[in-house]
């Protein structure tokens, strides 16, 4: 039988006099936030099945105010997507090879205190295949944003990179054989 694992854990946070750091003209400038309300849900899980397949959820739904008594009072707060998600399937093959493919995603995220500037919704997808012949030597080959999607930092508004290959070799050397010592 597979291995199964659930988390679910509720927050509410309640600030007062915060400062946040805005991205303005590609600067990051300080923000007084007078108050702010936070609640939401955390999940994580994990479903796993005799024939090595599993599934990985890290999700957060949450709901933003922002209750300061200025002009933004009743809005979101900036930089804090509504939803994230990152769903991971892998597959394990031959007990030497794993298949994995992970989707990203954040909700909408507005850039201002005002929710004027809004950027839109990241959906992003990678890929891996990952070769493990022995006990000391594993190499994985993958492929991030395969779908070369634009997307911006959600915090600077820097944007990411393209379509991204990644190859690591990884070794142990603890486990390698043992030079012998002459007397």
């Amino acid at each position: 039988p597979g291995r199964h694992y659930l988390e679910c854990v509720f927050f509410q946070n309640r600030t007062t006099d915060g400062i946040l750091y805005l991205n303005s003209a590609q600067f990051m400038k300080p923000f007084n936030l007078d108050g702010a309300v936070i609640s939401g849900m955390e999940f994580n899980g994990t479903f796993s099945t005799p024939f090595h397949l599993v599934l990985e959820n890290h999700s957060t739904w949450q709901i933003t105010e922002n209750t300061s008594v200025l002009s933004y009072r009743g809005n979101k707060v900036p930089n804090e997507p509504e939803f994230s998600s990152i769903l991971q399937f892998s597959q394990e093959l031959l007990r030497r090879f794993t298949l994995q493919y992970t989707l990203d995603f954040k909700s909408k995220v507005y850039r201002d205190p005002a929710n004027l500037q809004e950027n839109p919704p990241q959906w992003l997808h990678h890929g891996l295949v990952r070769w493990n012949p022995g006990k000391s030597f594993q190499m994985d080959i993958a492929v991030k944003n395969i779908a070369d999607t634009f997307y911006e930092a959600p915090y600077s508004f820097y944007p990411y990179p393209g379509r991204q290959f990644f190859i690591t070799l990884r070794t142990n050397l603890n486990t390698l054989p043992k030079k012998e010592e002459s007397p």
